[in-house]
């Protein structure tokens, strides 16, 4: 019998976290870095969002699912993650989904469905510079396909 309790604050609830070792990850890098990277730099609201959520990824703030199996008279903790498609971690959920609904889309019996579409060079920089060329040329190639 697995009894689920859903709790949005964990602030009570203590619990042993395991020891990992130390490792490099976008989370990582991004949380040394974001602020002195805001101060430096522009961001669009949706890019700040997108990192806010990341960093507040599986954190005890947004909550979790304790599960307590009372065969084992053990509790799992499973922190809610961001779903953010920048998390390294939720991220891969995202890529999945997406290579799933567009593997139904692919018609049968193709063997071979990698495309490279490319771009002059005298074009590149103005492209570059221009979020807005930017969307119009990957919706042309979409189209193309």
């Amino acid at each position: 019998m697995l009894t689920l309790v859903v709790l949005l604050k964990t602030q009570h609830l203590t619990y042993k976290k395991e020891k990992r070792k130390t490792f490099l990850s976008v989370k990582l890098i991004f949380k040394n870095h974001w602020n002195d990277y805001l101060k430096a730099h522009s961001v669009r609201t949706c890019e700040k969002e997108a990192v806010e959520s990341m960093l507040s990824c599986k954190d005890e703030k947004r909550g979790c699912f304790v599960c307590y199996c009372k065969k084992c008279n053990q509790f799992k903790i499973v922190s809610f993650g961001c779903n953010s498609r920048l998390c390294s971690s939720c991220g891969k959920r995202h890529t999945d989904r997406w290579a799933e609904m567009l593997a139904k889309k692919v018609r049968r019996g193709i063997i071979h469905r990698h495309l490279v579409f490319s771009l002059p060079v005298e074009l590149r920089g103005s492209i570059k510079q221009n979020r807005k060329l930017q969307k119009v040329i990957s919706d042309s190639a979409f189209k193309a396909i």
